[in-house]
């Protein structure tokens, strides 16, 4: 029916909403910071709940990020075109430790961290011990990563244009690997965490990319932005 052809043309052009890329990466070793999202949805706990299961992770200065940096130039590239990069973006998984209210959370001084989220209907996040036994890596419970441990993330990246103007790159979590016992953490809530950011910082956060329309990408002027410690990943 002539109904039926023109839904299936307007499902095929709003099924191209953002460019992902091809297969997962391996970041570096970092430290948890939260983790009580791992297996329950963010969705009745917190300012801004995502509705979706997402984890914290800080990592020190000096982490090298340039083999997750030329994946995610990729993605940006093949989204956005040749000539964009990160620095040209409102928003990219980096965060600047240094925003955060680092008095009450040390563990941001100077540090770089991520919070990649995974879609409600993906799940909750697979959660895996640090050695193999025989020929696999056994999974693991969600409460043996806990704040202050040692976490390796596998994610994968996402970008697009969101209302037409805000360009941005993302993380999305596959899976959490344990690598280590560290420090445990005072437990930060999810409330906590945000409200010590800045108003930009939680804006970024409150985003739910499946919930807006993220539209063409626009050709409009980079904006400047202000000197962090993002400048030297």
């Amino acid at each position: 029916m002539k109904w039926e052809k023109e839904w299936n043309k307007m499902s095929v052009k709003k099924a191209k909403r953002a460019t992902y890329g091809k297969d997962p990466i391996v970041l570096p070793v970092g430290t948890a910071v939260f983790t009580q999202f791992l297996d329950k949805v963010n969705s009745d706990q917190g300012e801004y709940p995502s509705n979706k299961y997402e984890i914290c992770v800080a990592y020190p200065p000096g982490t090298d990020f340039s083999a997750a940096k030329t994946a995610i130039q990729e993605v940006i590239t093949a989204e956005f075109g040749e000539g964009v990069t990160m620095s040209d973006l409102d928003n990219v998984p980096f965060r600047d430790g240094n925003e955060m209210n680092t008095e009450k959370y040390p563990i941001f001084k100077d540090s770089i961290y991520i919070q990649p989220r995974r879609r409600a209907a993906s799940g909750p996040i697979p959660c895996f011990a640090k050695d193999k036994v025989g020929d696999s890596v056994p999974e693991i419970a969600p409460s043996e990563i806990y704040a202050g441990c040692k976490v390796k993330l596998f994610v994968t990246i996402g970008a697009a244009t969101i209302n037409k103007k805000t360009r941005m790159c993302w993380f999305n979590v596959e899976a959490v690997q344990f690598m280590g016992d560290g420090e445990r953490l005072s437990g930060a809530t999810v409330t906590q965490l945000l409200m010590s950011g800045t108003e930009e910082l939680q804006a970024a956060v409150s985003d739910t990319v499946e919930a807006i329309n993220l539209a063409p990408t626009t050709t409009s002027a980079p904006k400047k932005k202000k000197s962090s410690l993002l400048d030297a990943i």
